[in-house]
Parts: structure tokens; sequence; C-alpha cells
């Protein structure tokens, strides 16, 4: 069922990168993806700072959320409407 969903278009993948304020990937940051009823799925980025939700309902909005101990963010929080792949929502540390 799940293959029929995305071939409908109905699922989308959210992803992108965390970085520091020179670029650098940053490894361990918790992203949190949360829908309109409170749902949260978290997902912790890589070595080079990327992450990727798949299987998100399109059309729907979401939190997109940052969290990490060693970096603080002046926008650690995204509001996404998501209706195709979104692999470019990208959080930047503070200096």
């Amino acid at each position: 069922v799940g293959g029929e969903r995305r071939e409908l278009g109905l699922l989308v993948a959210v992803g992108g990168r965390v970085l520091t304020a020179n670029g650098n990937g940053i490894n361990k940051a918790v992203i949190t993806l949360t829908n309109q009823d409170g749902v949260a799925r978290r997902v912790i980025t890589n070595a080079f700072g990327h992450y990727r939700f798949d299987d998100v309902a399109a059309g729907q909005t979401y939190v997109l959320s940052v969290g990490s101990k060693r970096y603080i963010f002046a926008n650690p929080s995204l509001v996404v409407s998501p209706t195709d792949d979104a692999l470019d929502l990208n959080f930047m540390a503070l200096p």
C-alpha cells in the first residue's frame, strides 16, 4: 500500500542539512517533524549534517525543528506544507 501511495504522489520526502555558521555539517543534531495532530517523528543528522524523513503525507502542515547540545540556531523551527519532495530545508547555527 505504501508504494502505491508514493506513486500517486500522496507521500513525499522532507530533508536538508544542519550546518555550522561556516557551512560545515553538524553531526547528531535532532530533527523533529510534528504534524497537525501533535504526532512527532525524529531523526538524527549524519556526519555531514544531512537528515531526511520519508513517507510524509503531502499537503499537510508540519513543524520542523532542530536541537543540538553544542549549537544554538537563530531559526530553530520551520513551518512546512510540502506538496512535493522538499530536500533543501536547512538549519544554520549561530556563530
